[in-house]
């Protein structure tokens, strides 16, 4: 209740959420919200959001999480967004969307974001970073 110095539970406990939404437990935070980026839900009536895992991401309210596109990573949980291979680095779609792989011996990759790497020509080499 307002001015209250304690919570009080949520009235009617059959208010469900849409999936990608949550509802708190006690009077002051009742009503559907969003789940965070990098979170996701998948069901209704739930009082939280789950945090995205290694190799993914979401957007607010998000019902599922996105796994990474090729050339991008994200080595965290609860990410709102992938973030590009390094220059010299590369993630393909069958690799973990978790880390970008670094380029073989003779190969060579000098932008960001990549899915493969480039091959020296010629008798020109790949110089260590």
């Amino acid at each position: 209740a307002l001015g209250s110095p304690i919570c009080s539970p949520c009235p009617g406990k059959g208010v469900t959420c849409a999936q990608g939404k949550f509802r708190g437990t006690t009077q002051r935070d009742c009503a559907c919200t969003n789940c965070a980026a990098g979170q996701h839900n998948d069901a209704t009536m739930q009082t939280m959001c789950t945090l995205c895992a290694k190799g993914k991401f979401a957007l607010t309210g998000a019902v599922d999480c996105t796994t990474c596109a090729a050339g991008k990573k994200a080595s965290q949980q609860g990410k709102s967004m992938c973030t590009s291979c390094a220059r010299g680095t590369y993630r393909t779609d069958l690799d973990s969307a978790e880390l970008c792989k670094v380029c073989e011996e003779g190969k060579y990759q000098d932008q960001k974001g990549r899915a493969s790497c480039k091959g020296c020509r010629g008798t020109s080499m790949a110089m260590p970073s």
